[in-house]
C-alpha cells in the first residue's frame, strides 16, 4: 500500500496516521519508467498461478493499495468485468491513472481513486468483489489487524482474497522497524541507510552467484522480474524504507481468517526470511461442507492410534534425529540439578534414550514413559524403567516424582488432551516437584504441513498440533504450576554432522546470549507444582 504525508484522508478519525510514512508513491513513479509488456505479462501469470484460474472472465476485482496499478491492469487483461483500484497515497493514484492512460485508455469498467483500507465506510460503499487483491499492503496501514477485519467484508461469498504479509522474524523484525522509522525521518538517515543496505544486498547476491551458484549475476535480477513483473531495486527500496511496518507469522494470519469463515486455498511461505507470506483465501462460511463436496482434505487432529503411529516412526526409524539434541538434553538435566539434589526423574517421550542414560549416570532414579511399545522395549533394554502410556494417563504413582521433563513433546499432544496431560504431570509430582521442558518457539505449523494422496489428509510432517509462545505456555501451566523461568532459548548442540554446522550453531548460540534469535529456537520453561 502507498501513502502520503498530507492528504484529505489524514483528517479521517478512522484512519490512524502514524508520525512517519514512507513515500511509496514516489517509488512507484520510478517503477513506471521501466514498465514494459514483459513485466505486465509476468503480473498476469502471477495472478493466474496464485488464483489457479486461466482468466477472470465474469469476475469483479478490487485492488487495495494499487500502487502503480500494474495488477489492476493485469486483471483487466485477464478479462475481469469490473476493476476498482484505490490507494492511500495520491502519487500512487496518479501512477495508476498514468498506467491506465498508456495501456488501457478505453477501459470504462476500470475505476481508480484515493481511499484507505482503514476506512470502513469507504469500503462498504464499494460493495463486494469476486477477487480482492492486496499484495504487500495491509502491513503498511498502521493497523494491520483492523485492515484484515475490514477487507474480509469486501469479498463476496465464494470469492477469493489474495494478500501478502511480511513474515514475522521476531527480534530481527523489531530491528527492521527501527531502521525503517529512521529512514523515513529525513535525508540525514535515508542516504546512509539506503547506501548500506542496497550495497549489502547486491554484494551478497554477487558473492553468492560467483562463489556458490557459479551463475551469471544478472540471472537473479531477470528471475526476480519473472516472479511478479516487479523491479528488484524498487522492491529493495520499498523494503528498507517501508513504514508503517507490521509483521505476522502465517499461522496467525490463517487463524484470523478462518475465524471469519475463510478457507485457506493456497499459501506461498517466505520460510525463515524477511519477505512476504502470500495467502489466497476463499470466503466460505460452510468450510467443511465445501471441502466435502470438492474432496479437499480436512485438517483435524488424528485419532490417538494415528498419533502413536506417527510418533512411533520417529522413535524407531528416525532415532538418529535425536542425536543433535544432546546439548539440549544435557542442559535440562543441569537445570534439574540446580533445583533438586538428585531423586526420581520422569521423562515423557524418551526419544533415543539419551536423556535417561545420562541422568542415570549422574545418580538419578529414572522412569521413562512413551506410547509406543517398541520404543519402550528399546529403552528398557538399556536398563531403564520404561513404561507404556500417554501423557493424559501416566502409569506412575501420585506424588512419586521429584522432577518431570517434557522436551519437544507437548506440541505433539491433541489440543483437547493438553490440559489433562499437564494436570496428570502435576498429579505424579511430589509437593514442590519441578516440571522442566521445552517446545518449539512460535513454530510456523503451516510451513511444515504435508498432504497424503492415499488418506486425503493434511498433517504436520512431525505430528505437531500446537504452536507456543510465552503467553500460551503461561496460561497452560498457571492452574497447576508456578513458573520460575519462561524464555526463548537456543541450545548449543555440537553433535551435528560437520564443522560447518557446528560453527553455525556456535554463532547462533553467541547471538542468543545478547538477545538476538534466529529461527528454530525453543521456549524453555521451569516450574514448580502449586501447593494444594
Amino acid at each position: 500500500m502507498s501513502s502520503a504525508p498530507v492528504t484529505a484522508l489524514d483528517q479521517d478519525p478512522q484512519h490512524r496516521k502514524p508520525e512517519t510514512r514512507f513515500a511509496f508513491g514516489k517509488n512507484w513513479e520510478r517503477f513506471l519508467r521501466c514498465l514494459n509488456e514483459e513485466r505486465i505479462a509476468e503480473a498476469e501469470k502471477s495472478l493466474r498461478t496464485m488464483l489457479e484460474v486461466e482468466s477472470l472472465n465474469g469476475m469483479s476485482f478490487l485492488d487495495i493499495g494499487s500502487g502503480s496499478g500494474l495488477f489492476s491492469l493485469a486483471a483487466m487483461r485477464l478479462g475481469a468485468t469490473r476493476v476498482h483500484s484505490f490507494d492511500y497515497d495520491p502519487r500512487s493514484v496518479a501512477c495508476a491513472v498514468e498506467l491506465k492512460r498508456r495501456y488501457s485508455p478505453n477501459a470504462k469498467t476500470w475505476t481508480i481513486e484515493q481511499g484507505s483500507a482503514l476506512d470502513v465506510a469507504y469500503l462498504s460503499s464499494l460493495g463486494q468483489f469476486d477477487v480482492v487483491y492486496s499484495w504487500g499492503v495491509l502491513h503498511h496501514t498502521g493497523d494491520m489487524w483492523q485492515s484484515f477485519q475490514n477487507v474480509a467484508g469486501s469479498v463476496v461469498p465464494g470469492g477469493q482474497l489474495f494478500i501478502a504479509i511480511y513474515n514475522d522474524q521476531g527480534v530481527f523484525s523489531q530491528g527492521w522497524k527501527i531502521v525503517k522509522r529512521l529512514y523515513c525521518r529525513g535525508l540525514v538517515w535515508r542516504i546512509p541507510i539506503l547506501a548500506f543496505f542496497c550495497s549489502y544486498y547486491m554484494l551478497r547476491g554477487l558473492a553468492k552467484d560467483l562463489l556458490i551458484l557459479r551463475q551469471n549475476p544478472m540471472k537473479r535480477y531477470r528471475q526476480y522480474q519473472r516472479s511478479r513483473g516487479m523491479s528488484y531495486l524498487r522492491d529493495r527500496i520499498d523494503w528498507v524504507g517501508g513504514y508503517p511496518f507490521e509483521v505476522a507469522n502465517p499461522g496467525e494470519v490463517v487463524d484470523f481468517f478462518r475465524k471469519k469463515g475463510f478457507e485457506l486455498v493456497r499459501l506461498k511461505a517466505a520460510g525463515y526470511g524477511h519477505g512476504c507470506n502470500e495467502f489466497v483465501f476463499k470466503n466460505d462460511i460452510s468450510v467443511s461442507a465445501a471441502r466435502a463436496l470438492r474432496g479437499v482434505p480436512h485438517r483435524n487432529p488424528p485419532p490417538v492410534d494415528s498419533q502413536v503411529a506417527l510418533w512411533s516412526h520417529f522413535q524407531t526409524q528416525r532415532t538418529a534425529a535425536f542425536d543433535a539434541a544432546r546439548g539440549r538434553l544435557d542442559s535440562l538435566i543441569r537445570y534439574a540439578e540446580r533445583r533438586v539434589s538428585r531423586g526420581s526423574l520422569l521423562n515423557v517421550g524418551p526419544g533415543n534414550g539419551y536423556l535417561e542414560c545420562a541422568a542415570r549416570q549422574r545418580g538419578w532414579s529414572v522412569i521413562s514413559v512413551d506410547p509406543d511399545r517398541e520404543s519402550v522395549q528399546r529403552i528398557a533394554s538399556m536398563g531403564i524403567d520404561a513404561r507404556c502410556g500417554v501423557i493424559q494417563s501416566l502409569p506412575v504413582a501420585s506424588e512419586s516424582i521429584h522432577v518431570a521433563i517434557c522436551t519437544e513433546v507437548l506440541e505433539h499432544v491433541d489440543p483437547e488432551l493438553l490440559d489433562a496431560g499437564i494436570r496428570e504431570l502435576s498429579r505424579v509430582l511430589s509437593p514442590n516437584g519441578i516440571f522442566i521442558g521445552t517446545v518449539p518457539y512460535r513454530e510456523n505449523l503451516i510451513e511444515n504441513e504435508v498432504y497424503c494422496i492415499r488418506c486425503n489428509n493434511t498433517f504436520h510432517r512431525w505430528g505437531h498440533w500446537q504452536s507456543f509462545d510465552e503467553s500460551k505456555m503461561s496460561e497452560l501451566l498457571r492452574p497447576y504450576f508456578t513458573l520460575h523461568a519462561l524464555r526463548q532459548k537456543y541450545f548449543l548442540n555440537w553433535n551435528v554432522p560437520s564443522w560447518k554446522n557446528r560453527l553455525a550453531n556456535a554463532a547462533r548460540f553467541a547471538f542468543s546470549l545478547v538477545g538476538i534469535y534466529g529461527s528454530n529456537t525453543n521456549l524453555l520453561f521451569i516450574a514448580s507444582k502449586n501447593r494444594s
